[in-house]
């Protein structure tokens, strides 16, 4: 069990590494260099930069923790993999005009800024985690209080800002980016429980009975119920190219 815990951790890290380099500073630096392209104000061009700042020293502090962990150094090394968001970004791109590839990032990130406070505002408070890891999230979810409040607001002026001809995109964009950031990755669990010594089969059973439809469908509601307010409150909801697809995704009856 300790070991199963290890791995989580190691890729939370991991993800939260990723998550950060790849998307939200990435992001964050095409609203600073033009803000207005989202319909942003100048002073969130500003913030923007400080926004990388701290990212930046999220996904540092996120790889330095599990080195400092006693017992990792033990752990023989998993093939890296890529979070599913980042190949699921790639091919979402691919079936986009190319002038739609910095709005995309855009959503995306006022899509995962706004859903990850809710996720990990309990960590801090659950005795079951070591200290260390607690107080680094403690820390992690001030910043993520200030960046939530932020993409609220980038997402709002980016849709309010959009044509219709980009909101007919954005729309549907929204619920596949929702459930491309809370979908499970069961890839990446199965090697855990084949080092920990279960059977291929054993695993497949185990993964598919805590990975079961149901459970995924009541968490990710849980999950993304904050973000769908927001998109309720932005007006997105009431479009007509959006509200299909975030039924589609199961996100809304």
């Amino acid at each position: 069990m300790r070991r199963l815990t290890m791995r989580k951790l190691e890729s939370y890290n991991a993800f939260t590494e990723k998550l950060e380099y790849k998307a939200v500073m990435s992001a964050s630096i095409k609203i600073a260099q033009n803000p207005r392209a989202f319909g942003l104000s100048e002073q969130a061009g500003r913030e923007a930069r400080l926004i990388v700042t701290d990212e930046s020293h999220h996904a540092y502090v996120a790889i330095e923790l599990i080195k400092r962990l006693p017992g990792f150094s033990e752990l023989p090394p998993l093939t890296p993999s890529q979070p599913p968001f980042l190949s699921g970004l790639e091919e979402l791109e691919r079936n986009l005009p190319t002038e739609f590839a910095d709005d995309l990032l855009i959503a995306f990130v006022s899509i995962s800024e706004t859903l990850i406070t809710s996720i990990l505002r309990g960590i801090p408070r659950d005795c079951r985690v070591v200290s260390a890891v607690r107080n680094t999230v403690r820390d992690h979810c001030i910043d993520e209080a200030r960046h939530h409040s932020y993409f609220v607001y980038v997402a709002h002026q980016h849709w309010a800002s959009s044509a219709p001809a980009r909101r007919e995109i954005l729309g549907p964009l929204y619920a596949k980016l929702m459930r491309l950031f809370l979908d499970p990755d069961l890839d990446l669990c199965r090697p855990w429980l084949l080092e920990a010594g279960l059977a291929p089969h054993d695993a497949e059973v185990v993964l598919q009975d805590y990975y079961s439809p149901e459970r995924v469908a009541a968490n990710i509601r849980a999950d993304s119920f904050p973000t769908l307010k927001l998109m309720q409150r932005v007006g997105v909801l009431d479009h007509p190219t959006a509200r299909p697809a975030f039924v589609e995704q199961k996100l809304i009856d």
